[in-house]
């Protein structure tokens, strides 16, 4: 008999318990993970996700937004709530449309977990389903601080493919995102204390304030492209991401792309400094 669903939160973390606890590196093996979910995206949920990403709403009426589906990869970990890692890459298959109002199947697995220049890194995939219908699958690297005897006991992390470099001249006005400290704080939630809402526990962390989260960089892009490109993009295309520089409270991010041949792009995210902090590639169908 196949195990009962979990239903996770489609946009903001499963609730905090007592016994609460983060994930870390030594908690993953290769394989399923333990919890197979589902979620239901609501209207209050839509709206919630787009006054997030200045997004406008009442373009959702019969299907919710493509990057609604972030929570959901990191839900997928339940019954452990937070995650003890940075985030490397991103990589997305849009192959349709997630609708609004009914329940959606989330299964996870991890596919991989390597060692590089000291760090461990685990990659798990996560797919979204209606019925047997698949609809978008997405596929997270984190990397993690690890034990010293744990360095030789993977393999290495295999190298990532070269990014084009960017252009000087591109052809969209794309789109910007401030990220406010109120923003950070509303995309973790009531009560969150963490590297993200607090300056003081950030500083002891090492860093100069709250660090942003990656979501943000990836909403804006995907927002960007569903707009451009429609269906191309949205139904059976493929977005490859890589986050290569923080992000700090109060910093404003613009996303961009520009036109590589008939189906691919390159798309970047960068602060108003040209700064590039997300770099990646698209495929369209």
């Amino acid at each position: 008999m196949s195990k009962p669903l979990i239903e996770i939160p489609a946009v903001n973390k499963i609730p905090k318990m007592d016994n609460s606890k983060s994930i870390d590196w030594g908690d993953f093996e290769l394989g399923p993970l333990p919890s197979q979910c589902s979620m239901t995206i609501s209207e209050d949920n839509i709206n919630r996700w787009c006054s997030l990403y200045d997004d406008d709403a009442s373009l959702y009426v019969k299907k919710a937004p493509d990057y609604i589906s972030y929570y959901s990869g990191q839900n997928i970990v339940t019954p452990f709530r937070d995650i003890s890692a940075g985030l490397a890459t991103l990589e997305v298959d849009f192959y349709n449309s997630i609708p609004r109002d009914v329940p959606l199947a989330v299964t996870g697995q991890v596919i991989n977990k390597s060692v590089r220049k000291g760090r461990g890194y685990v990659e798990w995939e996560t797919s979204i389903f209606e019925n047997n219908d698949l609809l978008q699958k997405n596929r997270r690297s984190w990397f993690f601080t690890i034990p010293e005897e744990d360095i030789n006991k993977f393999p290495e992390k295999e190298a990532s493919s070269p990014i084009p470099p960017r252009p000087e001249i591109w052809e969209t006005e794309g789109l910007s995102l401030l990220l406010s400290q109120d923003r950070m704080n509303d995309f973790e939630g009531p009560g969150e204390i963490n590297g993200h809402t607090n300056v003081e526990l950030a500083k002891k962390q090492g860093n100069p304030g709250p660090l942003a989260q990656g979501a943000f960089g990836f909403g804006l892009l995907t927002r960007l492209l569903a707009k451009d490109f429609e269906n191309k993009f949205t139904q059976g295309g493929k977005m490859s991401l890589k986050f290569v520089r923080p992000v700090w409270a109060g910093e404003q991010i613009n996303a961009f792309y520009s036109i590589i041949d008939k189906k691919s792009l390159r798309v970047w995210v960068e602060k108003d400094n040209k700064e590039e902090v997300i770099v990646g590639t698209v495929l369209l169908a």
